[in-house]
């Protein structure tokens, strides 16, 4: 089944350009043209939000529990294969970047089955960014979420492997020794 939609605003009015600018820029787009495709996989997020609602799951008693169902939506509708930076969340939840933070961790943890995939292709792409350095590896890492599910994997991996550090206060640069760096290239095949 194919839907189609016009934009309007809740008077049946045309949505006005300067307000598609506005989303144009909030989403970060360069080119005006990704506009109508990034509309698109949002409306799709938000469709299969409300097809589920409808087909009886309900809604969530809880405002956070919304969050993460719709963050659920967006990241398998819009940003998938990856999972979206805080700076992203930030930005379509109008949340501080430690608000989006915690949304991004408890999403994953709420639904880490659904978003394993996603999860395991932002991970395997950032640890292939690392670059071997003194004493081991530096990596860049843009979010303490996403470090966080590196040290887990760490932990499984044994006892004996150290868990990615930071280098400095403020920095997204990490560290992790040449035995961490050969248990997670294990673990993502690399």
């Amino acid at each position: 089944m194919e839907l189609k939609f016009d934009l309007k605003e809740l008077d049946g009015t045309d949505v006005s350009e300067e307000k598609l600018e506005s989303i144009r820029i909030s989403l970060n787009l360069s080119d005006k043209d990704d506009l109508e495709p990034t509309l698109t996989k949002l409306a799709n997020a938000g469709l299969a939000e409300y097809l589920e609602m409808l087909a009886g799951k309900g809604m969530p008693n809880r405002a956070d529990e919304a969050k993460q169902d719709r963050l659920l939506y967006l990241i398998k509708k819009v940003f998938s294969p990856r999972l979206p930076s805080e700076d992203d969340i930030s930005i379509m939840f109008q949340l501080t970047t430690t608000q989006s933070r915690t949304l991004l961790r408890n999403t994953l943890s709420r639904y880490r089955i659904k978003l394993r995939d996603e999860l395991h292709t932002t991970l395997d792409e950032i640890f292939k960014t690392a670059v071997s350095g003194k004493n081991g590896w530096d990596i860049t890492i843009p979010s303490e979420v996403l470090v966080e599910q590196f040290n887990l994997i760490v932990a499984k991996e044994g006892a004996e492997y150290n868990p990615i550090r930071k280098q400095s206060v403020g920095s997204k640069k990490y560290f992790m020794t040449g035995d961490t760096h050969v248990a997670l290239g294990n673990h993502f095949g690399s």
